[in-house]
């Protein structure tokens, strides 16, 4: 509960009237403690794992992790204001021990433990923000819809990862979660966020693609699904807001006016920011300091324009070793951390910055279980589910 908490409620602080402090943000006090329990789990776990040695190819992923990280933190060095720099170095070395955090857990709980903990997790979080929305009737007035000061698309992502966690729980043996799927497909209509719609959607295919359930238990949970949003469009209140919002942002915006948002000219400004030193970037916080916007709602060109090629190519390594990962142990695959990988990746091609994209980071420890499951123990689930 504690890191899938720490994972989705970013930056936020409780009191906005006060000055901005670094340790008034809840992440920081939810670190200390995962940091905390995390040393506890070591110290008392009678065994002994050596890092990256279990999976296929995870031992590259860490060291192409650590490098890229390294760099980025080190780049606030060359920045052009070191005082702006100082904030997203946190933000990077909060993502390190977070990192940090979830491997130690990983290896004193097992992977498919902690796994399926951080989903439950992530599921019961995500699920009392959701309900916190529409009791707050937040998706009532003219704005777009978002929460804990993340904005609508930080919002449309997190109901993203309700998404795939309530498919995840419903194809095993929580069928009543596809009703926390549907209003958090409502949800992401209602943010507005057309880059988190198609993240979900994709996330979501690739859940379906990846996920070693039996078809007709996907089939029928789609078809439920399907189902019962049709049904909500069209005969409640969420749904005809959701109805309205889609016709609005995606039909009218999207295709007929073609309204990009100014991303087009974000990522003009970050491309000539990163080519005034493309070979090592103009250092962290570069690109809010010479343009004055806070980041250019792409992580690849964020990356270029503050670390450069050398930044950009580190990190496309850390894809890279990921993906290998992915492959060398595909019959071992977490459908819903590799499903939320793909959704925060295709999401931050059009909005938040490198910490809002830290899932890419995170969810890659969490995309292999120990085991696949046997054959016959999944007939068996299945008999037993019937």
């Amino acid at each position: 509960m504690l890191a899938a908490t720490l994972f989705l409620i970013g930056r936020w602080m409780p009191f906005r009237s006060v000055d901005f402090h670094l340790f008034m943000q809840p992440r920081v006090w939810l670190l200390g403690i995962l940091v905390l329990l995390a040393t506890i789990l070591r110290l008392t776990n009678k065994k002994r794992y050596v890092w990256g040695n279990a999976i296929r190819g995870e031992a590259l992923l860490i060291s192409c992790t650590g490098a890229f990280l390294f760099y980025a933190f080190t780049s606030m060095f060359w920045s052009p204001d070191i005082n702006e720099a100082m904030p997203k170095a946190f933000d990077i070395l909060i993502i390190f021990l977070t990192l940090i955090c979830f491997r130690s857990i990983q290896l004193a709980l097992g992977r498919t433990a902690f796994s399926g903990a951080f989903w439950r997790g992530i599921m019961l979080v995500a699920a009392f923000l959701a309900l916190l929305t529409l009791v707050s009737g937040i998706f009532t007035d003219a704005s777009r819809t978002n929460i804990l000061g993340g904005g609508p698309n930080i919002f449309g992502r997190i109901m993203g990862l309700l998404c795939i966690a309530s498919l995840y729980y419903a194809l095993r043996k929580y069928r009543r979660a596809t009703v926390l799927f549907v209003i958090g497909a409502l949800l992401i209509i209602i943010s507005g966020s057309r880059g988190a719609l198609l993240a979900a959607i994709v996330g979501c295919v690739t859940f379906l693609l990846v996920s070693r359930s039996r078809l007709h238990s996907v089939f029928l949970i789609v078809l439920f699904s399907v189902s019962l949003i049709g049904i909500a469009l069209f005969y409640t209140p969420l749904g005809s807001r959701a109805l309205e919002t889609f016709q609005q942002r995606v039909l009218m915006l999207t295709f007929e006016k073609q309204y990009d948002a100014g991303r087009i000219g974000l990522y003009d400004m970050a491309i000539e920011v990163g080519m005034e030193s493309p070979i090592f970037g103009t250092g962290l916080a570069a690109f809010p300091v010479y343009t004055g916007r806070n980041y250019p709602h792409n992580v690849f060109l964020e990356i270029f324009a503050e670390g450069g090629i050398l930044g950009l190519l580190l990190f496309l390594a850390m894809l890279g070793a990921a993906f290998r990962m992915f492959w060398k142990n595909r019959s071992k695959l977490n459908p819903a951390s590799i499903a939320a990988f793909v959704l925060i990746l295709v999401a931050s091609q059009f909005s938040g910055d490198l910490y809002d994209s830290r899932g890419i980071i995170l969810l890659s420890i969490l995309a292999i279980d120990s085991k696949p499951e046997r054959k016959g123990k999944a007939i068996v689930r299945s008999i037993e589910e019937c």
